[in-house]
């Protein structure tokens, strides 16, 4: 139990250095020599007169106390400076002791030594009903088949000598054991009641599975990985791979023959082989006013890798208000890229292929081919109406890999926006 007062044999008798009433809480004494340095302790004012109040001392600064007045059945005096002051024990300190000296249910009157609540002691053959034990350090053995109903935590791992730590869960139960790392918002791996078991990284729930499927199989609903590299290798060597190039995404640096039919649900990979594809198109109109200086448009370009050559096509959808010759449109790549192109497209209807570059307005067609570099204009047979320009070529990048796109502007600047059309597109095909 708590100290409820201190004491000393020590202290020396003093007296009052003023007068008080029966109401001040702060008196002066004479000299506080042997008192008690810790608090609080009990004083006697008028020690022994007829006027002896009992008062409890709290604080103190030097000779000056801070005092609780009248207590233990005394009543608050006044007292006059010279009273006798003496630190003393009154009777609820014996009546304490009496106390607790006579409660058989407690301390007192038990067999044994009594168990404190700080030092450390051995106890044995003692039952403890409904405890709550706070950070336990067990050691030996806990016999019996003792039932954990809440969330046991394993800090340090689980040992399990001389049998198998068994597992038991009700026939519904969603898991039968989980781990996680401290602060995670999610399980890391949950056993789950049926045999299944289900891995996550943490922060959700668990996304990749295994299982036994039937007798003597075992399956995955997901990706598995074999080697720590996660590639795996065929023939006798080793000389043909299958690996994880991405996130969703499986590759190989070898062939793939395919027998029968290859169905694809999803995408294919752009990758940077012999037959890749590389596509791209307007998703938005894009207009240009008074503007006759091409340059490349924003959406429709490619990236080619180095030495590659690629088969072209596309369309390309544009309106006018003006009948004059008035799109005109280039390609340009990295350093060093070359190859033809032609298209197909309006022109005048007087005029036999190939016609003059900038020709009046008409319904023709255009099939003569360029270099990369060769600017071509076209007209608008018909005002405000959606006229396509098809596109086929070839082109041969560089040793330095870099985008390839559609350059284009207005044959002749003016205020009418000349305007290529959303779903314009070009498509490039790597063939060597």
């Amino acid at each position: 139990m708590p100290i409820e007062r201190y004491f000393s044999s020590t202290a020396v008798a003093t007296t009052l250095s003023g007068n008080i009433s029966g109401a001040t809480t702060s008196i002066t004494v004479g000299s506080v020599t042997g008192f008690p340095p810790t608090k609080p302790f009990t004083l006697a004012l008028d020690y022994g007169a007829a006027t002896e109040e009992l008062v409890d001392c709290t604080a103190s600064a030097g000779t000056t106390l801070t005092v609780t007045r009248a207590v233990d059945g005394t009543s608050a005096q006044s007292h006059s400076m010279g009273a006798a002051v003496r630190h003393v024990a009154s009777a609820r300190d014996f009546a304490a002791y009496q106390t607790h000296q006579s409660n058989t249910a407690g301390v007192h009157g038990a067999t044994g030594s009594v168990v404190g609540t700080s030092d450390t002691q051995t106890l044995s053959n003692k039952t403890l009903t409904s405890p709550t034990i706070n950070s336990p350090t067990l050691a030996g053995t806990v016999a019996g088949t003792p039932t954990i109903n809440g969330v046991f935590a394993y800090a340090n791992g689980f040992t399990s000598s001389g049998g198998a730590a068994a597992f038991t869960g009700a026939t519904g139960a969603t898991s039968a054991a989980t781990y996680k790392v401290t602060a995670d918002a999610g399980l890391r791996l949950v056993q789950q009641a049926g045999g299944t078991l289900l891995w996550g990284d943490g922060t959700a729930a668990g996304d990749t599975n295994l299982y036994r499927l039937s007798a003597n199989v075992l399956a995955t609903d997901d990706t598995f990985q074999l080697a720590s590299s996660g590639t795996m290798l065929f023939g006798a060597a080793g000389d043909t791979n299958l690996y994880r190039l991405a996130a969703n995404s499986l590759a190989t640096d070898d062939s793939l023959t395919v027998g029968g039919n290859l169905s694809v649900t999803g995408t294919f990979s752009t990758g940077t082989g012999i037959g890749t594809t590389l596509h791209a198109r307007r998703t938005s109109d894009n207009s240009i006013v008074s503007n006759s200086t091409p340059a490349l448009d924003s959406q429709l370009f490619v990236a080619l890798v180095a030495n590659g050559i690629y088969e072209m096509d596309g369309v390309l959808y544009y309106q006018s208000a003006s009948l004059t010759p008035d799109i005109a449109i280039t390609f340009d790549g990295p350093a060093g890229s070359a190859g033809f192109w032609s298209t197909i497209g309006p022109n005048t209807p007087t005029v036999n292929d190939p016609p003059t570059e900038a020709s009046a307005a008409g319904t023709g067609n255009r099939t003569v081919a360029g270099s990369l570099a060769v600017v071509r204009s076209y007209a608008v047979p018909v005002v405000s109406t959606v006229f396509g320009l098809s596109i086929k070529g070839m082109v041969e990048n560089a040793a330095t890999p870099g985008n390839f796109g559609l350059q284009w502007a207005q044959f002749s600047s003016n205020a009418t926006a000349t305007v290529l059309k959303t779903y314009s597109w070009i498509r490039l095909t790597r063939v060597a």
